[in-house]
């Protein structure tokens, strides 16, 4: 498996796969603190990734992966959201 730091947006990167972190919340239950990266890729799929979030109970806690799939908009076909903790 190779990784890739890249400075290029996320919606142009030809991958398999698109790493984006998020914080833990503030609560024991909050939603997690993204990062601008993860608001852009966001918009760019239409809320998809807080959408997830919501529904997948996603805190940000460290070491949490959720993984979605970008269903065609974006040219990488999978996102994955990891928890960074507090």
């Amino acid at each position: 498996m190779n990784f890739e730091i890249s400075d290029n947006p996320l919606d142009k990167i030809s991958s398999d796969g698109l790493l984006v972190f998020a914080f833990q919340g503030e609560g024991e239950d909050s939603l997690p603190q993204t990062l601008s990266a993860f608001r852009t890729l966001d918009k760019k799929l239409s809320g998809l990734l807080s959408k997830t979030v919501k529904i997948d109970e996603f805190l940000g806690k460290r070491g949490e992966i959720l993984r979605l799939y970008s269903l065609g908009n974006i040219l990488s076909p999978r996102v994955f959201i990891l928890g960074l903790g507090k």
